[in-house]
């Protein structure tokens, strides 16, 4: 993928549910009442371009996305990493769009693009404004006909990849497992390189390459164009045939040698040693037949009979028991053979042998007994609800019609595909567990600690000449500007009711009739921020804990109950808040609500499920503590914060293991009182109904909590530089920043106007400046939280080793530079513009409007201010972006952590300032 995101942990369900989700996706289906069908259109171009035009007129956004049938199964022979690297090349520029020219087109509208390879194909995708739609298309038009190829372009481009590549594998705890379970199991040769490649293969490539490349696979008759969304088919038709057809049709490219299975004589087992893990890992991989086998759907399901969901069999055996902190059956599926594997990681104190052992049980007693008809209608409910939030954006519904007429030659599909799954029945998963899964097929991949020092760097290739080329472009489309817009249509905001019952809890239902589901979420005021400040830990396993188990209602009880209708459950506690949430379609309303009461006023904290959560949290503290990322975070914040403050008290071993049952009940008790607590209810559901059954769920419920407060900071005077050393590193990873924005402040809307600038953007000063000219990094940005006490400004990044002290000194320039040079009338309309036109992806689906209603009640911002947003947007001057810029931003005072090789780092980052190596924990 050409960019990465600045990903949030979610809480348990969502997680859950991105899982079946990704499932889905992945298997090329998505699902729903099979009488449903898409409002399509379907046809070919003369030149050979599929066309899929699909309409959904619920928000005003469109997304263009194109699949290329080449991806890293058609690398080139001593190439692996190819078709990667040439993903990163279709954004260097084309004929008519310089280098880097593509986010500067989209940014200003509130458009975003990406791109990602699989072992098949590889996508790019654009989300615009719907009035933007011939812009997006222009610029896939574009880069179809020609590239702008330089050495200077592929030269920076190979450095980010081969440090995507450390980052994402080579730096990272289990990265060495991961490319070993992706190619390992395979018997079939395209299949057997890793899609990331090699430094060695990555730094072989040149420009002729590139150019062949583009020739042999980036061609019309080899792509698939669908645009979903608020469209007009006239309009999208005319503007295709305009910017498409014209490209010539090139000739068929070179077919994948055939798929011919071959029998496993014994198992393999692999020994992969980790000098970055803290807890060993272990995988048994096997390879399974392609996804349109007959045989998929009964495998795919018997995955999910193993490990999706907390009712799952995996996670009763040993999540639950305490014995393993992860217990998944995964699926990896191809247009070629696919592959089925155990991810076991064991809490601290358990054997990997134990769990290995019990997902072969569990694996046996289903070939003996077969699957409960039960069982089985739970995992087609939970497809059923997935689709229901997968076509929920333009987005989801591009990629979903994609991979259904991928695989299937069908857009359709994503509805009738449920039909293979709904006819597996018990005595096929038996036969293809049985067939498939063998001991002799295994693949057995056990992750160990070690001592030896990780490998060294490489460092990427970069030609000592380079002279000017003169572009060898196949076509040049004749429009060497975008169409002009279409009119654009108005986005109107959900309806948001407010009220307060007569025990103070407050009450807001969110109106959105298009979508069959109810989502319910209680917050209560204080996570972190609440708990005494020697029990670090204590309000995050409460939070999770709210959720298993209650006076009449065992956490397989509820489990149960809500998964098998299809919905799922989920509770957390954070530094705000603690959360309980339930999702389900709008039939279970009842079932919603019973379970959301009953959790929420009978929670009990079962003494088991504390002492296995507990361990949990240990274990994932120990895996966390390997990753540079987390440790650097975590130190940040305890700097910033303080340890007598909720955003900065870290928990540690010795206070996870300080906290008993007692705390756990008292603590949730001073929290959950109606007073202190906001019900969220969105879906089909009117105003009238919901407020019907909070009072009937609710009406009873009294207590009251104590308002919260919050401590002094500290007092952070000069440039502090904090080393952890993490021996043998091939990257620095570093947080930079300082105490910045009250959570509810307006200043929030000039520092969003800053960010979008600095660092917020992959058109940002930081990323160009960073990441795009000099190559120093795979992913660098900047933010400002906006949490309900004070937030942070921080600066994010990991870099090679020899480039840290030159990274932070551009950072600083930038900041420099954006505190004393006022923002061009380009720049800030460039801003406002694209943050307005972001406005309505930020709200495209019923969780983003769930999130945001939260997120103000929290923050104690009123609702009202969601309907003013845009025009608070737009009032930003230049002048109020210095201002904040100077204001929230104090380099002179920055906090700077950086994880790293010491012996490799610390003498370049001591001519910014003083160095003190500081421990993890």
């Amino acid at each position: 993928m050409r960019k990465s995101a600045n990903l949030r942990r979610q809480n348990r369900m969502k997680r859950a549910l991105l899982i079946l989700l990704v499932w889905l996706l992945a298997s090329g289906i998505s699902f729903a009442e099979s009488e449903q069908a898409l409002d399509l259109e379907h046809y070919w171009l003369g030149n050979g371009l599929e066309v899929i035009l699909v309409r959904d007129t619920s928000a005003p956004t469109v997304a263009v996305d194109i699949w290329y049938k080449v991806g890293s199964a058609n690398d080139p022979a001593g190439k692996s990493g190819f078709a990667h690297l040439f993903e990163h090349m279709m954004f260097e520029g084309s004929p008519h769009i310089p280098n880097n020219g593509i986010d500067a087109l989209l940014e200003p509208v509130g458009g975003s693009s990406n791109a990602y390879v699989g072992k098949d194909y590889t996508a790019y995708y654009e989300t615009v404004p719907s009035h933007q739609l011939p812009l997006a298309l222009w610029i896939e038009a574009d880069r179809m006909g020609g590239l702008d190829v330089t050495q200077e372009n592929l030269d920076n481009q190979r450095a980010i990849v081969i440090e995507e590549l450390q980052r994402s594998y080579d730096n990272q705890p289990y990265g060495t497992t991961v490319k070993a379970l992706t190619t390992a199991p395979y018997t079939y040769a395209p299949y057997q390189r890793p899609t990331i490649g090699s430094i060695e293969d990555i730094n072989s490539a040149q420009i002729d390459d590139i150019i062949e490349f583009h020739r042999t696979y980036y061609i019309p008759n080899n792509a698939t164009l669908v645009v979903a969304g608020d469209i007009d088919f006239a309009t999208t038709r005319s503007l295709i045939d305009e910017l498409f057809a014209p490209i010539p049709r090139g000739e068929e490219p070179p077919a994948l040698p055939e798929y011919v299975p071959v029998e496993q004589e014994e198992a393999e087992f692999i020994t992969i040693e980790d000098p970055f893990i803290n807890l060993p890992a272990l995988v048994v991989a096997y390879e399974i037949p392609p996804l349109t086998h007959e045989d998929f759907p009964a495998l795919n399901i018997l995955a999910s009979v193993l490990s999706v969901g907390d009712s799952s069999r995996l996670a009763k055996r040993l999540v639950d028991t305490g014995k393993a902190l992860q217990a998944d059956a995964w699926i990896i599926d191809n247009q070629g053979p696919g592959i089925f594997a155990f991810i076991l990681i064991a809490n601290v104190g358990i054997e990997l042998a134990e769990l290995e052992a019990a997902a072969y049980e569990e694996l046996q007693t289903i070939i003996d007994n077969g699957v409960p008809q039960a069982e089985l209608d739970k995992i087609i409910a939970r497809i059923r609800s997935g689709n229901i939030l997968e076509l929920e954006t333009a987005l989801g519904l591009a990629e979903s019609v994609q991979s259904a007429n991928y695989h299937s030659g069908d857009p359709q599909a994503i509805f009738t595909g449920i039909n293979r799954y709904a006819a597996v029945t018990s005595e096929d998963i038996q036969r293809v567990a049985k067939q498939y899964l063998e001991a002799a097929d295994r693949h057995v991949i056990n992750t160990v600690e070690t001592d030896a020092e990780a490998p060294p760097a490489v460092e990427p290739y970069a030609a000592t000449e380079t002279s000017e080329m003169t572009p060898d472009y196949r076509y040049v489309i004749e429009q060497a500007e975008p169409p002009p817009p279409l009119e654009s249509n108005e986005f109107n905001l959900p309806t948001i009711t407010e009220t307060v019952m007569s025990n103070g809890l407050e009450v807001v239902v969110i109106e959105q009739p298009n979508m069959p589901i109810i989502s319910l979420d209680v917050y209560f005021a204080g996570g972190s921020t609440a708990q005494p400040t020697d029990l670090p830990g204590l309000a995050g396993i409460t939070g999770y804990l709210i959720s298993r188990g209650t006076a009449t209602r065992s956490a397989q009880d509820i489990a149960g109950a809500i998964e098998q209708v299809g919905g799922a459950i989920n509770s957390v506690g954070s530094s705000d808040y603690l959360q309980l949430g339930v999702f389900a379609l709008i039939e279970d309303a009842d079932l919603a609500f019973e379970l959301l009461a009953d959790m929420t006023l009978n929670a009990n904290f079962p003494e088991n499920e504390f002492e296995r959560e507990r361990a949990e949290w240990i274990s994932s503290l120990e895996a966390n503590m390997a990753e540079p990322g987390f440790v650097a975070s975590r130190i940040h914040n305890n700097r910033l914060y303080g340890s007598e403050h909720g955003y900065g008290n870290l928990y540690t071993f010795a206070s996870l293991e300080a906290i008993t049952r007692n705390d756990i009940v008292a603590f949730y008790e001073s929290r959950r009182q109606p007073n202190n607590a906001v019900l969220i209810i969105a879906g089909a559901i009117s105003v009238a109904d919901g407020l019907a059954y909070a009072e009937e769920r609710f009406a009873d419920w009294e207590g009251s909590a104590e308002a919260l407060s919050y401590p002094a900071l500290p007092e952070n005077s000069g440039l502090q530089i904090l080393l952890v050393d993490r021996p043998g590193s091939t990257q620095a990873e570093f947080r930079l920043g300082n105490i910045a924005v009250q959570g509810a402040s307006l200043d929030y809307f000039p520092a969003r106007v800053l960010n979008h600038v600095l660092g917020g953007t992959f058109s940002s000063r930081l990323v160009q400046n960073i990441r795009e000219e000099k190559g120093y990094t795979y992913s660098i940005y900047s933010y400002f939280g906006y949490p309900a006490d004070m937030g942070s400004f921080v600066v994010s990044a990991a870099v090679r080793n020899d480039v840290i002290a030159e990274t932070l000194q551009e950072v600083f320039k930038e900041i420099e530079r954006i505190q004393t040079e006022p923002l061009t009338d380009e720049e800030i309309n460039a801003a406002r513009d694209g943050i307005v036109g972001e406005f309505v992806f930020g709200l495209e689906s019923y969780q983003d409007f769930v999130g945001a209603v939260a997120s103000y009640k929290n923050r104690g911002v009123e609702i009202d201010r969601l309907s003013k947003w845009l025009g608070y947007i737009k009032a930003v001057s230049t002048q109020d972006v210095l201002d904040t810029a100077n204001a929230y931003i104090h380099p002179d005072d920055f906090v700077l952590v950086v994880v790293g090789d010491a012996s490799a780092i610390q003498t370049s980052l001591e001519t910014l300032g003083e160095v003190t190596l500081v421990e993890a924990e």
